[in-house]
């Protein structure tokens, strides 16, 4: 007599088992574990659809101003500063509380510079990313 597991309510597929996995008792837990990992992907797929594209739309939108708004600083700090102002921080420094993007020998890394925001939906290579902004 050949060893059969119980039928579970998640091996809703149980007819699809070849005999080989079939009759092995791990058969059943591999399948058990096949339809636990993807139900909970298929959680996690619906998640990311709803939950992604508005917050990459947001740090996109937000990263660019902060880069802009980087350059008009620079200007001002290496050209337009008036005597005696202090060197302006910028949005990120300020926020992140940091007085510089070196930590003694340690490049801290930038927002503006080093962040990467792919693209929810992929058009091709020239709209990879939502930041920085593909070209």
């Amino acid at each position: 007599m050949r060893w059969r597991p119980k039928r579970r309510p998640l091996l809703r597929n149980w007819s699809t088992l070849s005999m080989s996995s079939d009759a092995h008792p791990s058969g059943a837990r591999r399948w058990l574990a096949y339809e636990k990992a993807e139900a909970e992907r298929d959680k996690l797929a619906d998640e990311l659809a709803r939950v992604y594209p508005p917050i990459a739309e947001q740090l996109a939108e937000l990263a660019a101003r902060m880069a802009a708004n980087d350059k008009q600083i620079d200007v001002i700090n290496e050209h337009a500063r008036p005597l005696g102002a202090k060197r302006l921080l910028s949005a990120e420094e300020m926020a992140r509380g940091l007085r510089g993007f070196v930590d003694g020998y340690e490049r801290i890394p930038r927002i503006t510079k080093d962040l990467r925001v792919p693209a929810f939906r992929y058009p091709g290579y020239s709209g990879a990313y939502a930041w920085p902004r593909s070209r």
